[in-house]
């Protein structure tokens, strides 16, 4: 199990709604917050993003959640 006490997104800190990227491992919030993981997918182009305690897998290429990886 993924320990969200200790996690926060790289750049403004935020502890809540995080997403790690499934590539490099970069941890941002969401996109109702600062969207600082959809802004590492723009500058990486890393597509697959989980968000920490629901564990869903987005896809930014296609917009969408993902069934199957």
């Amino acid at each position: 199990p993924i320990s969200l006490s200790n996690n926060k997104c790289s750049q403004c800190d935020a502890k809540e709604d995080l997403w790690i990227c499934l590539i490099c491992g970069h941890i941002g919030c969401g996109r109702y917050l600062s969207a600082h993981a959809n802004s590492h997918y723009e500058m990486t182009n890393h597509t697959f993003s989980m968000q920490l305690g629901t564990r869903r897998v987005w896809d930014y290429t296609g917009d969408n959640y993902v069934h199957r990886l």
